[in-house]
């Protein structure tokens, strides 16, 4: 998925945290997003079991880590230094999970 995509939907979502101060929904439009653009591009290249296993997967793990990360955003965002620390951490974070899950099953 491109970088634009991915950048677009971060920063839809926490404007949409910011606005409403609902974590958990705002946690569900992240997931959900990437779930469509998942389906859409399994869709294309051939829909399998394994896609179907691995976008169920990838939608609880965003689920789960976009509510953490929306939620501190959502208590932070009044402090200027922990809620750029927090986008800063967690955009570190999801790129180096990324990075040890992809080389991890190279391996």
């Amino acid at each position: 998925m491109g970088l634009v995509l991915k950048l677009a939907i971060l920063i839809y979502c926490i404007r949409h945290v910011m606005n409403t101060a609902r974590p958990g929904q705002t946690a569900a439009i992240y997931a959900g997003s990437f779930l469509a653009v998942g389906l859409v591009l399994a869709v294309i290249d051939g829909f399998s079991a394994l896609v179907g296993m691995s976008l169920g997967i990838t939608l609880v793990y965003d689920l789960l880590t976009g509510f953490i990360f929306f939620w501190l955003i959502d208590r932070y965002h009044g402090n200027s230094l922990a809620f750029y620390t927090i986008i800063i951490l967690g955009i570190a974070a999801s790129l180096g999970i990324k990075f040890l899950i992809v080389f991890g099953l190279q391996s």
